[in-house]
This record gives C-alpha cells, structure tokens and sequence, in this order.
C-alpha cells in the first residue's frame, strides 16, 4: 500500500511539474507535448523546453530520440544529469559515443543487401538508396551519423517523417576523411524535392559544400525518388502528409501481405477521409485482421468522428474492451440520427464494458438503450449481472425493465423486494430465488415468503413452479390463504389461476385433496356461496379428484 501511495503521489507531482512547463514555455507546449505521447519522462520537458526555445530549428527526432536514448540508458552515460547539456548537439554526440562504445552493429544480411540498392558503382565511387535501417548501419558504418545507431530510433523517426536516405561513398578516401562519405536525406511533400546532406562528422552541408561530380551524383538520387517515390517513400510517411485516403492506405497493406506495425496503423489515424460506398466495408475488414486491438479502436474513434457516413456494423467489428465505451461517450449526445443509432447498437456491447460504464448506459434518457445494456449483461451471464440488476431496480424509471431485473438480483436482495410495493417485482423476486426454493431455502425463509405474498397472483405463482419433492402441507396453506384472499380481490389472473389449480391437483395425493375439497366445501356452506374466482378453483380441485378417481386402479368384485 505504501508502494502505491507513493508511486500516486509522483504521479501527481510530475503531472503538475508539466503543467508548470507548458505555462512557463507557451511557445514549446506542442512540442512537449509530442515529446510526452512519445514516452519521454517529464523530468527532461524543462530542459528540453529551454534548448526549444533557444533554437527553433531542431528537429523534434533527433530530440525526442536522444533523450529516450539516455532515458533508456542513463546507466552507460558518464553525464546522466541532462542539464551537464548545454545543447542538445552535445547531447546527441554523447549518445553516439555511448552506442559505439557499446558496439552494436549489424552482420551483412539479407536485410542489409534488401535496403541497398545501388544506383552507380564505378571505381571510385558507389551511390545508393539505404531503405532499411541494416543497411544504414552496415554502410553507414565509420561514420558520426546518428541513423546508424542500431540501438536507437533515429533512423525510423527521419523515415516516418518522410526522409527517403541515399549514401555515396567514396572508395578511395580513408575513413577519417569527412568525405568518405556522404549521406543525402531527401523528401518530397508537395511533389517537389527537399534535401539535406551530412558529411562523414555529421556536419550540415550544402551541394556547394561539396566537389562538383556530387552534383551529377545528388541529381541521380533526386531522379531516383521522383521515379520511385511510390515505394521509396515509407508507408507512415504517405499517410502523415495526407498522400493516401484510408482506403488506398489499406490496399497498400492488402499488397504488403504483412501486417501493421504499431507506426503504420496509427498513421491511419491522420486521414479518415474514407469513401462513402462499398469501400469503406473493405477497408474496416482489413483494418479489423491486420491491426492490433488498441490502433483499431484508435481508427474506430476516429471514424466517429469523421462527419461522412458509416457503416455502424462494420465500424462496432472494429472495437474491444474500452474502444465500446469510448465510442458511446463521443455520439451519446449527438442528435443526428446515425449517431443514435450507433449508441443504441454499442449499448449491445455493454458486456465489454466496466460496471461504472455501464451504469452510464443504464441512467441514459434513451429506453432502447437502457434495455440493450441491460440484456447484454443478462443474456452474456456476465460478473457484473447481480449489481446491473440492483442497478436497473432502483434506478430504471421503466416499470418493464424493473420487473424484468429482479429475475437477476442477488438472493439477497430478492429477499428484501419482496416487500416492494409492485406485485411483478414481488412475484420476480419470489423467482429469483428459484422455482424450487423449497428445496434449497430454510423452512423459515418459506414462511417469510408466504408471509410477504400480498395478492392472489403471487401466491397463485408459488402454486404453478411447487413440484412433489416440495412439503406436502406447506403447499396446502398456500393453497388455503388463496383460497381466503380470493374473497377480497376483484382482479386476479384467470390463466394463471388455472396453471396453479392444474399443478396443485396433479402434485398433491389424492387424499390429501379430498380432504381439502371437503374442507372449504363445508366452509362454503357456512358462508353466503364462494366467489366467481373461488368456485372457479375448487372446481378445479374437483376436477383433479374425479381425475384421480379414473386412474385408480380397478378393485375385483
């Protein structure tokens, strides 16, 4: 409990620290926020806040993969401090001193040869596209570049922002020469190309920086991804600058034959501008097999949101556990039509939800979704179904509902309705307790029942769900107080008073009849004649008898 405490009490300092953060350094706020989603401890934002600030033109991946670096590793640092930075070049240097230090390197594999794709070898030079992080640890190798850390994630975070890298290496020089080799790093939003380029010391430098030929050299790379730029270009960075819909997007991933990384189904979550027709259907369908469970909801919230159409079927396949809750909450007040519609189909997944959500359902105006929530409970036999059905009890305004839930409720608070002033709950609550309850509930726990039947129908009912095994004179007293309150109540249901005469007479011995036929015939004759409802019972008893009477077995004369 202490751990606990404690571990709640950082929380909330830290939250607060952040907060503190974003009021002191407006200008950054974005940027630390995306710093935080990314995973970064909130003990590095005001450092991280200050070199913002100071230096607007860093690059949000070369930082947020620095510090998960030394965040990740602060035992390898011989400056763990992050203030012992004044910048945050000097911490990326530091970064890549501690990787080489701890040699990850990368054999020549299949994935090695896979990411290079030379685009010209002579003698002297070779210039080639890197497409996988292998090979830019591989051929990158001897170099200050920090996308050849094998162990950290600058390579992926340059290529999920659109970064397409070429090398050209120049055979010749020795390795300690700054332009051994060069790395170009190329984009292309807009359609037209960007670029950066990097010498061997990882300094920035321009084509002017650089001997003539690597003119002709940068022009084959710009050519190579304005040709290839459909496969050069990485899936999560096509759907971060907005060139791909959501249906295009999955067809890509139907091509790809593998699944999504965590990266690529997120990306999605940047463009649901999804056709209105038949595609829309598709496209869930692959999302719903390839994607994990928490990018699908993440898509399915989205989708939500988005104001086109939806499939309501197709976008509910898509959510799990929480997502259900989550897409009730943003439509449950919306009033377009769909909308609702959708809030009345998730209330069929209140199974998957917690107890607390679902008696958010459960307290909506709307009936319809107020039964759906609850009938998922009971017909799911869920864990929550005893305080779902105290829940509806006492809180439904819908009598229905009501009378319905007391079926479910704990026998112990079966118990305490029979006391309610409605005659279903009260008859409900007897069932909740089970048809046979004789069997199975003390013999005071059956008086305290017959004593709590106030009407004709609930006695009637104890009458129609009694079977042999029950105590014979037991079941004759509640026949008797029928009989008594059946003078005094106008209303009572013919039906069901037939269903308990039918199972009394079958169950109860024959003499056992006859002795009580006899009995309120001769209290029939001390009063003014039964009423409708009593003469319509004792008939029956008589009926039982004489039925009795013919299957006897014949005596021989």
């Amino acid at each position: 409990m202490k751990n606990i405490l404690s571990q709640f009490i950082s929380a909330v300092l830290l939250e607060g620290r952040m907060q503190d953060i974003l009021k002191k350094y407006p200008a950054a706020a974005p940027k630390i926020k995306e710093l935080s989603n990314a995973g970064v401890h909130p003990k590095y934002f005001e450092w991280a806040a200050k070199q913002l600030v100071k230096d607007s033109t860093i690059k949000m991946s070369d930082l947020t993969s620095s510090l998960l670096y030394l965040q990740n590793n602060v035992q390898s640092f011989t400056k763990k401090d992050i203030y012992a930075y004044t910048t945050t070049k000097q911490l990326e240097d530091e970064v890549k001193r501690v990787s080489a230090k701890k040699g990850a390197k990368v054999a020549h594999n299949e994935a090695v040869v896979k990411g290079a794709n030379k685009l010209l070898e002579d003698d002297t030079y070779v210039v080639m596209n890197v497409s996988t992080k292998e090979a830019s640890v591989c051929y990158g190798a001897g170099t200050k570049w920090c996308i050849t850390m094998n162990d950290a994630n600058y390579y992926e975070q340059y290529v999920d922002d659109g970064a397409v890298f070429y090398f050209v290496i120049n055979k010749t020089l020795p390795p300690d020469n700054k332009f051994s080799k060069v790395a170009f790093a190329l984009s292309i939003p807009r359609n037209k190309v960007n670029y950066e380029a990097f010498d061997a010391e990882d300094n920035s430098i321009t084509l002017n920086d650089l001997p003539e030929n690597y003119h002709n050299f940068f022009n084959i790379c710009k050519r190579d991804l304005e040709q290839n730029k459909d496969i050069r270009i990485s899936l999560t960075a096509k759907i971060k600058s907005g060139q791909l819909n959501a249906y295009q997007i999955l067809q890509v991933i139907q091509e790809k034959g593998t699944s999504l990384t965590d990266d690529e189904a997120s990306a999605i979550l940047f463009v649901l501008d999804t056709p209105d027709d038949d595609s829309h259907h598709y496209s869930s369908d692959v999302v719903h097999i390839r994607a994990p469970a928490d990018i699908k909801n993440e898509i399915a919230l989205g989708l939500i949101t988005d104001k086109r159409n939806i499939h309501i079927y197709t976008l509910v396949s898509l959510l799990s556990g929480p997502g259900f809750f989550k897409a009730f909450t943003i439509c449950k007040d919306n009033k377009e039509t769909q909308k609702r519609h959708l809030c009345i189909t998730l209330a069929k997944y209140a199974y998957e939800m917690t107890f607390d959500e679902v008696k958010v359902l459960l307290s909506d105006k709307d009936e319809t979704i107020r039964r759906n929530a609850m009938f998922s409970i009971f017909d799911s036999k869920s864990r929550m179904t005893h305080g779902v059905a105290k829940f509806v009890v006492e809180n439904d305004p819908t009598e229905e509902h009501r009378a319905r839930a007391v079926e479910f409720v704990s026998p112990s608070v079966a118990v305490r309705l029979l006391d309610d002033d409605n005659e279903n709950i009260r008859i409900n609550a007897y069932h909740a307790l089970g048809e046979n309850y004789f069997n199975t509930i003390s013999e005071e726990m059956g008086e305290f029942i017959l004593r709590k039947m106030k009407t004709p129908n609930e006695l009637a009912n104890i009458l129609t769900t009694v079977n042999r095994q029950d105590d014979e004179e037991f079941i004759i007293r509640v026949f008797d107080k029928l009989m008594t309150q059946l003078s005094n109540f106008a209303e009572v249901d013919y039906t069901l008073l037939g269903e308990a005469g039918n199972n009394f007479g079958r169950i109860i011995s024959s003499d056992a009849l006859i002795k009580l036929y006899n009995k309120w015939i001769d209290y029939d004759k001390k009063i003014s004649g039964f009423s409708q409802e009593q003469a319509y019972l004792i008939e029956m008893l008589k009926m039982s008898i004489d039925r009795n009477n013919e299957n006897a077995p014949k005596r021989n004369k």
